[in-house]
This record gives structure tokens, sequence and C-alpha cells, in this order.
């Protein structure tokens, strides 16, 4: 279990994440960077910039080594991972949620860890 110390530090590391990730993409986008397209293996685009701001969020993330849904202890309330392409696991987590929240226990953290099935065309 996290305490909040620990939770604070991921949020921080999170938050510098991001703000660096949008950083890079306004960089490329108002700069002389080249503006190419890449066509990744599943045949759909990817640009320079969504490249280098995935590299940046996943340098900083990857030193959490923490499932999203285990930082919701850290600040005293459950958190669960559900496989966010099963409709019915879903609905039943999100159930199970509801009515946590309903009884008066507080907050629940629900982590839809999910994929992309086809091409973002789709």
């Amino acid at each position: 279990m996290l305490n909040k110390e620990q939770t604070d530090f991921l949020l921080v590391n999170a938050y510098n994440a991001a703000i660096r990730a949008g950083a890079r993409i306004i960089d490329i986008y108002t700069g002389d960077a080249d503006f190419a397209v890449d066509i990744k293996s599943d045949h759909t685009p990817i640009t320079i910039a969504d490249r280098d701001a995935h590299e940046l969020i996943k340098k900083y993330l990857s030193q959490t080594r923490v499932p999203l849904y285990r930082r919701a202890a850290g600040y005293g309330f459950p958190g669960i991972r559900v496989d966010g392409n099963d409709v019915l696991a879903s609905l039943a987590v999100s159930r199970w949620a509801l009515d946590e929240c309903r009884s008066g226990n507080g907050p629940v953290l629900i982590e839809a860890f999910t994929y992309r099935m086809d091409a973002h065309t789709t």
C-alpha cells in the first residue's frame, strides 16, 4: 500500500511527464523540425511529435513501476484494474464501484486497461 508521500511523488512524476511531453510537441510543431509522418506496423500513422512525446512519458512513468489502480491506496480508497475491452467485466466493476460509493465507503478508482484493436481511422 502506498502512503500519501509516495502517491504525491507519483503524481508529480506524471505531471512532469505530461508537461515535458506537451512542450516537446509544441517545439516540433512551432519549430523547424521535420514534420514527418511514419506508418507503424499496424498501418496507422504516427508523427515525430507523437513518438517523441510517447518516449518522454514512457521515460518518466517507467521510473514508478506502480500500476495506476494501486496508486489509489495512497489516498485511502480502493483501486481496481479491469479489462477495458471486456464490456461485461467493466460493467460488473462499475456496478461494484457505484455500490461502494452509494454505501458511503468513499471513492473507487477504476483503471480500465485497454488497447486499440484497430487503426485510428476506424
